[in-house]
């Protein structure tokens, strides 16, 4: 009884790995629901489209000679604008202005610091692990191993089941399942899932205490109606992102322990469990177990085959073919490594591949060819495979991840940076990438680096049994603490953990060399893709807050900050303050125009500079506040202001002024943007605006805005605008507005400004550190 001997220590070693108690024991992309301002999508009994779900904007034309008496938006009376000296603000009208000049020589000169050794970088890549080079291959002649069939096997290996009776193997026996009484169980609302304070990642997870049967989350399945189905030590959970429906031993499994699961062709759910194999066709359970016909109740694995055919790996019993009538039944006698099956595979090629406690065994219909440690393996016992696009065979083992090509073995273990030698799962994503599960965390592999995905990262738990990927591209982990859903395509967050020098970030930006600065409450830091720097001289940039970022035509970096302008040219900082000729010291926004020509927005009006002095324009040269909030320069050559009290438009000669008595939903203005079509949008108060230089069309909460209080406006390169607000992100395509909130993942709702990097991806500032947002469909 060989094989039944090696079977206690091979179970032993798989409950281990596949459990907590004693160690055995990737449906749609559910985001928390994104609000659609165009319509509810459920049509009208008459078939006539649904009414929309928020209002549409409404347009005003712009009322520069009368001027508007209520608020186009509130209704509220509007009130003219008065200067602190007690005169009333022209709007609506030019004045011609001339501002006021302050030559450098005759104030004194800039202080220019060198920057050496005053900053501190943190490496952010601490998770990726390169692979060194020249890797040990190990040759394999596969001409010379030796092909075996039931003639030539040496085993005296004899299968009987566990009532004592003797299975015939290698021959058909014909098989009936047996028909379960069943009661549908009833669906439970599903809680929203849960996602980890220190979570870097957009990684989300499901537990017992939002539906889930147990937390033990072994097997995974998504079935072509797209229900997400896990296999648990207490049965299996049917989730379709809204609810839980819950299947146990009561409903007619045969047992709750659920290893392994398939959909046929057919669409019948197969399920592997300890008491046998069930099939459920969506009414009934068929029950498949060693009084039916298989060789072993124990079934860890489950593969249909290119044929239709089914086959069993079991935990003793070897591997059971089933064709819809008869079982025939492959072990040691035949040829397989061992009888204990761990997990099974069928290449492009049609051979099946076993892996087993003692090897991998290779099946062409025909013989079994086995490899073990002496044809290269790494181990012996092997818990997954996978082959990849390019037809490459991965071998998981308990002692690392094995390449093997056809012609040799080439070994990936912790030396070579993967967290953990032990390899639970293996999935191929749509890029490429090889998603490894292992007994410290899921590890993505590119072919040149791992990178680790731990419970630092934002995983419920670091041992994972299984992964999936579903039809929208997340990623799931089945893990001893219910199962983790990961969108990488969706928001990355970063923070003081990460090295960042405070969490509250007001300003980003991206420089021409892929450089990425966030200005935050205290001092700024680069980020260059894999380390971030935190400036920690001079002190006045270090402990002060950064407003505004800026690269210049020459390369320099500018910061707007409460305490004046800083330039830095990548080795020295020069600080520029009201003794040096600018007006104010809190510098909010910084503006180089087309001619090269830098303005500085101030709490003390707008501050113009040619290298050469400061020209100065305030509320005495017509602006309509002197406290600016944002500037922009449009395709004509005209700069916008906005400030605390309306928007004046600067022509080079004179001032137009507009506040809401000319239309505008409210006169404090925090940002600016012209978009595709020479339209200008006006972040405020009180909504957005859209300017066409005729009419202003007004955004609020009404139309579907995520909160009235409008921080910062970015057009990405599709054109679409994105709004952050005091309320979370709004998408907005010309037709629809998406929210994005905390709740889909990023840092927190109050969203003080944005840019967009290099690759394309977008970078929002929030009150509580900064979120990149990588989904390719929004580059």
């Amino acid at each position: 009884m060989k094989g039944q001997n090696l079977t206690s220590n091979y179970r032993d070693r798989l409950k281990m790995f596949f459990t907590s108690m004693n160690r055995f024991l990737k449906i749609k992309h559910f985001l928390p629901l994104l609000f659609l301002a165009a319509c509810s999508g459920v049509p009208n009994d008459d078939g006539s489209p649904p009414p929309p779900i928020h209002e549409q904007p409404q347009s005003f034309e712009a009322n520069p000679v009368d001027g508007y008496t209520v608020n186009t938006v509130t209704g509220r009376p509007v009130q003219p604008i008065i200067y602190a000296s007690g005169d009333t603000v022209i709007t609506g009208q030019p004045i011609p202005t001339t501002g006021f000049a302050v030559h450098l020589d005759s104030v004194t000169k800039p202080k220019v610091i060198r920057v050496g050794s005053g900053t501190k970088s943190v490496d952010l890549r601490c998770n990726v692990h390169v692979v060194p080079p020249n890797l040990k291959s190990i040759p394999v002649d596969e001409s010379q191993l030796t092909r075996f069939t039931s003639e030539n096997s040496d085993s005296d290996f004899v299968l009987i089941n566990t009532a004592g009776d003797t299975i015939q193997t290698g021959v058909p026996i014909e098989a009936t399942g047996k028909t379960v009484p069943f009661t549908f169980p009833k669906s439970t609302p599903a809680l929203p899932m849960r996602m980890k304070d220190n979570a870097r990642y957009d990684i989300r997870y499901l537990d017992v205490d939002q539906g889930l049967s147990s937390r033990f989350v072994v097997s995974q399945l998504q079935d072509r109606a797209g229900n997400l189905w896990f296999g648990t030590t207490a049965g299996v959970s049917r989730y379709d992102g809204k609810s839980f429906v819950n299947f146990s031993e009561a409903e007619g499994l045969s047992n709750n322990l659920v290893s392994a699961m398939l959909e046929d062709r057919d669409g019948n759910l197969w399920f592997a469990t300890d008491g046998g194999v069930d099939r459920f066709d969506g009414k009934t359970f068929t029950r498949f177990s060693e009084e039916e016909g298989l060789a072993y109740n124990i079934v860890s694995a489950m593969l249909e085959d290119s044929n239709g055919n089914l086959w069993f790996g079991t935990w003793g019993g070897g591997v059971s073919r089933y064709d819809g009538e008869s079982f025939v039944h492959f072990t040691e006698a035949e040829g397989l490594a061992t009888n204990t099956i761990g997990s099974m595979m069928e290449d492009r090629s049609g051979n099946l591949w076993f892996g087993t406690d003692g090897g991998v065994s290779r099946y062409d219909g025909e013989s079994f060819v086995n490899f073990t440690v002496d044809e290269g393996l790494s181990d012996n016992l092997v818990y997954s495979l996978l082959e990849d696009r390019d037809g490459t065979i991965w071998i998981g083992t308990d002692n690392g991840l094995n390449r093997y090509d056809g012609k040799s073995f080439v070994h990936y273990t912790e030396a070579e940076g993967l967290s953990n030698n032990l390899i639970g799962a293996i999935l191929e994503d749509a890029s490429g990438n090889l998603w490894i599960g292992t007994d410290n965390g899921v590890n993505r592999f590119d072919g040149q680096s791992f990178v680790h995905f731990t419970t630092t990262e934002g995983l419920s738990h670091n041992l994972i049994f299984s992964i999936l990927m579903d039809r929208a591209g997340n990623l799931w982990f089945g893990t001893e603490i219910g199962v983790n859903r990961f969108d990488s395509q969706s928001f990355v967050r970063y923070s003081t953990a990460e090295g960042l020098s405070n969490n509250r970030i007001y300003s980003v930006f991206n420089d021409r060399t892929g450089n990425l600065w966030l200005g935050t409450e205290k001092g700024v830091n680069r980020f260059d893709g894999k380390t971030l720097t935190q400036f920690a001289s001079p002190e006045a940039l270090a402990d002060n807050v950064v407003h505004s970022i800026l690269e210049d035509k020459k390369g320099a970096i500018w910061f707007g900050t409460s305490v004046g302008a800083f330039r830095y040219d990548g080795q020295t900082i020069t600080h520029f303050t009201e003794e040096n000729g600018l007006s104010n010291n809190v510098v909010g926004n910084i503006l180089e125009d087309s001619a090269g020509i830098l303005w500085f927005g101030t709490d003390i009006g707008v501050n113009r500079y040619d290298g050469q002095s400061f020209v100065h324009y305030t509320e005495d040269q017509g602006l309509v506040n002197n406290k600016i909030f944002s500037m922009i320069e449009d395709r004509s050559g005209n700069l916008w202001f906005g400030t605390e009290n309306g928007v004046s438009h600067f022509d080079g000669d004179s001032f137009m002024n507009f506040s809401e008595m000319e239309g505008l939903p409210n006169n404090i203005v925090g940002d600016l943007l012209e978009d595709k079509n020479g339209n200008i949008w006006f972040g405020t108060d009180g909504g957005a605006s859209r300017y066409d230089g005729h009419t202003f069309t007004q955004f609020t909460k009404a139309e579907g805005l995520s909160d009235n209080l409008v921080y910062s406006i970015l057009k990405d390169k599709e054109g679409t605008i994105w709004f952050g607000t005091d309320g979370g992100l709004t998408r907005y395509d010309g037709e629809t507005m998406v929210h994005f909130t905390e709740a889909e993942g990023l840092s927190n709702n109050v969203v003080y400004s944005m840019t967009k990097d290099q690759n394309g991806f977008l970078w929002f500032g929030t009150e509580d550190g900064a979120s990149q947002f990588k989904s390719n469909s929004y580059k």
